[in-house]
């Protein structure tokens, strides 16, 4: 059985049993009864909608994440209406209409509230999850290359010099930008200067082209910041 399978059997099941406790309550079929139960029907179309609302795009790791908290706030709705309802059917014929219509319209006004921001904060951490994915290409692919090269040598003197710049790389900011593309193209090209180089085994070029790459991805960090705080 898949998850949406197992929701909408759990929510079934609380139709069921929430309906038949209305019906079965010895109590007056009144205009009281009928709001509590219509507002619980109401929570119940609600809840299908956040089921699926919350199942969308479950391949998505971000996705799924932020579905359990739309789920769980979905299921407390429906559930807290469900009890609130039912202390409205018992008490029919006490308590007046105006209570019974207040209190159903704040519980489900909250729980959209809940829900909406939800489903807000969920598209938006989604939307940067991915423009974060896309942008940091440049580096990921930069430290991977790096430590390639490093991994592929035994001269100590080198592998040293490589790994100062793995570790440049690592802590530098991951993300790109158009206003980057001139520079990241300059430290592109050094790498493969450093990679001939190396086939060369000429140890003093290395060592110049790995400070020439240190001090552009000092500039890259310094470009950064400014593009922040513009």
């Amino acid at each position: 059985m898949d998850k949406k399978s197992t929701y909408w059997m759990i929510t079934s099941i609380l139709v069921v049993c929430y309906s038949v406790s209305s019906f079965v309550i010895p109590t007056e079929k009144n205009t009281v009864f009928w709001i509590a139960y219509s507002c619980s029907m109401i929570a119940v179309i609600v809840q299908i909608a956040t089921v699926k609302m919350a199942l969308k795009n479950i391949l998505n790791p971000v996705s799924r994440f932020f579905g359990w908290p739309i789920l769980k706030a979905g299921y407390i709705y429906i559930i807290v209406q469900m009890v609130v309802s039912l202390v409205f059917i018992l008490m029919a014929t006490f308590v007046p209409v105006w209570l019974v219509v207040i209190s159903e319209m704040m519980i489900l006004a909250f729980a959209l509230i809940g829900l909406i921001a939800v489903e807000a904060t969920r598209d938006e951490v989604i939307k940067q999850y991915q423009t974060i994915d896309v942008n940091t290409t440049f580096m990921d692919s930069l430290k991977f290359e790096l430590v390639s090269i490093s991994s592929k040598n035994k001269e100590e003197e080198l592998v040293h010099v490589l790994n100062e710049l793995v570790e440049i790389v690592k802590y530098s900011d991951p993300v790109s930008s158009k206003t980057l593309l001139n520079i990241e193209n300059q430290i592109k090209n050094n790498v493969t200067n450093i990679q001939s180089a190396i086939e060369e085994k000429a140890l003093d070029k290395v060592k110049e082209y790995c400070e020439q790459c240190k001090q552009l991805l000092n500039e890259r960090n310094i470009m950064c910041k400014a593009t922040k705080h513009m």
